[in-house]
Order: C-alpha cells, then structure tokens, then sequence
C-alpha cells in the first residue's frame, strides 16, 4: 500500500459512520484492536473500546504515558492489532512515548509498517502524517511570535501534514490557519488537510482522499510547488520571526461527498452516476391489454 488505511474523526468520539468505516478499512470484525490514549483521557478511550465490542470486535484500552511507554502488554498488543486509534493523544510529549528507544514505540512503529489501518479523533488527527505542528493551541499569537514547532508524527501517510478543528476557535484560528502551510513548508509536505469538526475523512491504502461528513475538507496540494518564503517579521515578545508562510504552485481543494482527492496524481475523482432514464417528451395513448386485473377486457 501507498498508505495505511487512515480513518480521520473531526470529533472527540466518532460517528457511527466513522466506526463502521474504520472496521471496514481494517477488514472487519474479526480480528483485535486497539484505542491509544493516555490515562487522563481513559474515560472517551474506554467508550471507543466499548463501541467496538458492541461491534462484535475484540478490543483494548492502551494506556500511553512516560510510565506506561515500556509496558510490555502494551507494545504486545499493539504487535497484534488489526487496527490502532488514537483518541486524546495530541501533545508535545507524545512523539517522546513512541520513538524507537520504547517498548511501545517499537511495537506501534513495526505494527505501521505491516499496513494496519489506523484512526485519529479530534487533535490526535494531527499526528497521522510524518510531520506535527504542536503548540496551536499555547497561546492566542504563538504563530505571530515564533512559537509554532514542528515535530514528528505516526507517518501513517508520509508527507501528509493535518490541521484539525480549523474552524473553531477565534482565539487559535491563526495559529491553525498559518501552522499547516508552515509544518509543510519547513518538512516538505505533500498533502495538507484542514479537518473540523463534524469532518470524517477516510484514506485509502492507494492513497485516495474522501471527505464524507457535515463539513467539508480542504486539501492543499503541495506536489509542484516551485519555491516557498518566510516572513522576516518578528512581533514583540517573540521568539522567532513570524510564522507566515508563502507557497508558490500549491493548488487547494475543497472536497466533500462524491469528489475525491488522489493524493499521489493530484487527481479530483467524482463518483460515476448513471442517467436517469429519459422522460418521453411526446404524450400519447396505447392499449392496455391484457388488463391485468380484468383479462377480459378488450
């Protein structure tokens, strides 16, 4: 595959939909899953587990933190996961719980590698691509002072870069709004979606991008960018210069329903739908023998 499977939920829990579509891409019910999430957000985790079950499928609860990035259980189950989600997981000290030096780290990584279908929740649909941009949600103007920092992801897609909850905040919506053309930029990214809530999008193994919920997804196509530029601006209080980023040949898409984005040819794919059958334009009156309710009647 191009891809592992990628089921991504706007939401803090998914829709039906969205578990359905995240079994499906897994290959269904019958083998075991698993929900990372850190112990402060075992509770939302623990709903998903039961979801699952409810499905008929075999799940666990993952618990992830510093303490818990060497348990030994954990990184088994994950070895044998069918499919791994990631709900309440978006932080800065997540990549420290699953780099290559951890139990668990080395479980999940060589578990992405078979292909396993994987879904995020809400923030945690950050950490799908190779590239993360943390500290969104720091500060009113972390972007304005430099204070955006780009880390690693899951590398589910490798050069995606994913932005959730873009529309809902008029406190951090600059920061998201500057953060995903910024992360693609300083990592070289392909792919970038803006995801909010009420969103639900599904990859594909090959690739494909689909946008199926109550609101739209915006794609930035990154693959024929030419040149990319930085602001020199350096606000008060700042860190670093300001973090406005200026991509030329970057094509953006906003796909919902039957248009799809091919991430891999840039292609907008629409669903095929058959013609309706023609309505006669010409009206007239023919015989209705046999009267099927009067096999008499001439």
């Amino acid at each position: 595959p191009v891809v592992n499977p990628i089921t991504l939920f706007g939401d803090a829990f998914p829709s039906p939909a969205g578990v359905t579509q995240f079994l499906n891409s897994a290959g269904g019910t019958g083998g075991a899953f698993a929900v990372v999430t850190p112990p402060s957000a075992a509770t939302t985790g623990q709903r998903l587990v039961d979801t699952l079950l409810g499905r008929g499928a075999s799940a666990s609860l993952v618990l992830l933190d510093a303490a818990g990035a060497n348990d030994s259980s954990s990184a088994v189950t994950l070895s044998q996961a069918q499919g791994i989600a990631f709900s309440g997981n978006a932080s800065e000290l997540f990549p420290s719980y699953v780099d290559s030096t951890t139990l668990v780290g080395q479980a999940l990584c060589a578990r992405l590698l078979t292909g396993v279908a994987v879904a995020f929740a809400y923030q945690d649909a950050k950490l799908a691509g190779r590239t993360v941009v943390f500290r969104t949600e720091l500060e009113e103007l972390a972007s304005i002072r430099g204070k955006l920092v780009a880390g690693r992801g899951l590398t589910a897609f490798k050069n995606l870069v994913v932005m959730p909850l873009i529309f809902q905040s008029d406190v951090y919506d600059e920061n998201r709004t500057a953060g995903l053309p910024w992360g693609m930029a300083v990592a070289d990214g392909k792919t970038g979606l803006y995801v909010d809530e009420g969103g639900f999008v599904s990859i594909d193994a090959n690739g494909v991008v689909q946008s199926t919920g109550l609101t739209p997804t915006i794609v930035i196509d990154g693959r024929s960018v030419t040149a990319v530029g930085f602001s020199i601006y350096r606000h008060s209080g700042s860190v670093g210069p300001r973090q406005s980023t200026a991509i030329v040949g970057a094509t953006i898409h906003v796909i919902n329903g039957d248009f799809r984005y091919d991430a891999v040819s840039g292609a907008i794919i629409t669903a095929v739908k058959e013609d309706a059958p023609p309505v006669p334009v010409t009206p007239g009156l023919v015989w209705s023998y046999p009267n099927p309710f009067n096999g008499e009647t001439l």
